[in-house]
Order: C-alpha cells, then sequence, then structure tokens
C-alpha cells in the first residue's frame, strides 16, 4: 500500500491516537494534495474525509477502491512493459 500513498499521507506523523484523527476532522482538518497524488487516489482520500461521517465509505468499499487502484496500475506497468520490449526487437 505505500506506493499507494505516499509519505505525506500517512499521518500518523501528526497524530497519536485514533481520537487526535477524529477531533482534527470534525474540525474541519483534511490533508492537502500534493502533485504526486492520482486523480483517483485523491478522490478515496477525500471520500474517507469527508465532514459526514455516515457519507464516509466503509471499509468494503475502500478495501475494492484500492484493489481497483492497484489493479490499474498492474496494467499500465504491464503495458508499459510490453511497449518497451517490443521497441528493443
Amino acid at each position: 500500500m505505500e506506493s499507494v500513498l505516499p509519505q505525506c499521507f500517512r499521518l500518523e506523523c501528526c497524530f497519536t491516537f485514533a481520537d487526535d484523527y477524529a477531533r482534527a476532522a470534525s474540525q474541519g482538518f483534511r490533508p492537502e494534495r500534493t502533485k504526486d497524488i492520482q486523480d483517483d487516489v485523491w478522490q478515496l482520500i477525500t471520500m474517507c474525509w469527508d465532514q459526514d461521517p455516515l457519507e464516509r465509505p466503509t471499509m468494503d468499499v475502500v478495501v475494492a477502491r484500492l484493489e481497483d487502484i492497484c489493479d490499474k496500475a498492474r496494467t499500465v506497468a504491464t503495458e508499459v512493459f510490453i511497449f518497451v520490449s517490443s521497441q528493443a526487437i
């Protein structure tokens, strides 16, 4: 998972306890998007940080979305490998 979420979004550096996350979110804290965050990853992050906890996705949804993101990344990597390999011939 580390390749999907860069260090700036691993918030354990900022918060010590789960209550700290909840308090910060309820006070409007949201992580900032950096240029290395893909659109589909950012969309998932913003869904998870929705101001209304009832609007946040379930863990089943999060896992499914992360699997989709990883599948897409593997597909792109495979296509790039095939293209590069075909150019070497």
